[in-house]
């Protein structure tokens, strides 16, 4: 990804959830990404593919992304609410900060393959 350095931040827990977000898309004139729901390791992978796909092709909320998953994603804007979590964002750019949320599908297509990510929408909310 030419031009844009950005973190992967695993946060720790909020409502019972491990989330992951990246800091430093916004310097590129992108939203930060935002996960909930997976393992250190896994948010990692899933943010880090669709911070390259970001930094080449805008992303439309509530549209599909194709990130060569095992499950559909979308990806959804982060409401002001949620946003709060973004601690470091927050810090680091305060009312320019602007965000999304990767969200996938409830079912997995192979979830022999990748159970962890077999979660209900609801399971991906923060608050």
């Amino acid at each position: 990804m030419t031009g844009v350095v950005y973190a992967i931040e695993a946060s720790g827990i909020a409502a019972g959830r491990p989330y992951a977000y990246t800091v430093g898309l916004t310097e590129a004139g992108l939203p930060e990404l935002l996960v909930v729901g997976l393992t250190p390791c896994d948010a990692t992978v899933v943010l880090d593919l669709a911070a390259r796909r970001h930094a080449a092709t805008a992303f439309n909320p509530d549209s599909p992304l194709e990130l060569g998953l095992y499950t559909p994603v979308t990806v959804t804007a982060v409401d002001p609410q949620t946003r709060t979590y973004l601690t470091t964002a927050v810090a680091c750019y305060g009312d320019r900060l602007d965000a999304l949320q990767i969200v996938w599908a409830a079912t997995v297509d192979h979830p022999d393959q990748a159970p962890d990510w077999d979660l209900h929408r609801d399971a991906q909310k923060l608050r």
